[in-house]
């Protein structure tokens, strides 16, 4: 009995749904600037997050919204390394490892066909994209030809990862402000990044170097510094019409 009843509670549900949704499609839509908007949850490459949707012109409408992605670890890693002069090796931990990207956005969605799902995506996200790692250590120690010396025999290394505003450009699949109250769409394209910075606690204080040239020569990539300032990014969504 309570497994029909839970069979037509959905069939009811799942009815009422296309019923809803072919009135909806029936009423005349007059789309412009500020008739239309709408409210999306997202996940991609920037982490889960949250976008507010707008109408500017038939074919255009722009989305501002927040993405966020964090992770600590606290178990402590041990390392070896030498030190400046090379006379004996010195002997370390790192007991706080993070990662935060926060990053806000403002797109704008361009659809050569006015009904059409494809459209051609520009703007930018707006954030600091940070690793960093604390360690200890007794003494000062060599990484990767670059003297870093412990403060009360702790140190703090970071990496920036890229400019704090990035530039977008890609392509989506699904309407940004559906004539449904209910539709997904799929983002696919590049964010310029830009430089990477890395600081550490140095002879001269909290010293700067180019994070991206250190990554190429550490890891012995094919592929130059130059690209790696693209990140692919992808995204999707699923969005509510307000309006």
């Amino acid at each position: 009995m309570k497994t029909k009843f839970i069979v037509i509670a959905i069939s009811l549900f799942i009815m009422s749904s296309f019923l809803l949704t072919a009135q909806e499609m029936s009423k005349p839509y007059e789309d412009g600037f500020m008739k239309r908007f709408g409210v999306a949850i997202k996940a991609g490459t920037y982490g889960p997050g949250i976008d507010l949707h707008a109408s500017l012109l038939p074919r255009l409408k722009t989305r501002i919204g927040f993405n966020y992605m964090s992770y600590d670890y606290k178990e402590n890693i041990d390392f070896e390394a030498n030190s400046p002069d090379g006379e004996y090796s010195v002997d370390g931990h790192f007991y706080d490892s993070k990662f935060k990207f926060p990053n806000a956005n403002i797109l704008f969605d361009f659809y050569p066909v006015k009904s059409g799902i494809f459209c051609f995506t520009v703007g930018a996200y707006i954030g600091n994209n940070k690793i960093s790692v604390k360690g200890f250590a007794k003494d000062a120690f060599v990484w990767d030809d670059h003297i870093i010396v412990p403060v009360n025999e702790k140190f703090d290394t970071s990496l920036k990862m890229g400019d704090t505003f990035k530039p977008y450009f890609g392509i989506g699949l699904g309407r940004t402000i559906s004539k449904s109250r209910v539709s997904f769409r799929f983002d696919l394209g590049v964010t310029y990044h830009g430089n990477y910075t890395i600081y550490y606690d140095g002879e001269h204080g909290k010293e700067i170097i180019d994070g991206l040239k250190i990554l190429e020569e550490e890891f012995d990539l094919p592929v130059s510094s130059d690209f790696l300032k693209l990140w692919p990014t992808l995204s999707l969504s699923i969005s509510y019409r307000i309006k």
